[in-house]
């Protein structure tokens, strides 16, 4: 069995791990509004469908996102919360 020393240094990794993984996500978020400037730029005065279901999974893709890192900030409260308790 681990020791308590031990569980909360697995613990700190683990949420590094985490906060990278964040910093990544909120790379790609930033990368979709980009892509979704250049789509908007480029469907100027364009009313096609496959545009408007481009646009719409880029939205989906920024709200997948945005879900995920909210999961990672969940994640790493409860885990430094643990943490705290041991």
């Amino acid at each position: 069995m681990a020791s308590i020393s031990e569980v909360k240094s697995a613990i700190a990794r683990a949420n590094e791990q985490a906060r990278q993984g964040d910093q990544g996500l909120n790379q790609a978020s930033a990368k979709l509004d980009e892509a979704m400037s250049m789509l908007n730029k480029a469907a100027e005065g364009a009313g096609n469908e496959l545009i408007t279901q481009a646009r719409a999974a880029l939205g989906k893709a920024k709200a997948s996102i945005a879900e995920a890192r909210k999961a990672i900030a969940h994640s790493q409260d409860s885990a430094q919360r643990y943490a705290k308790q041991i």
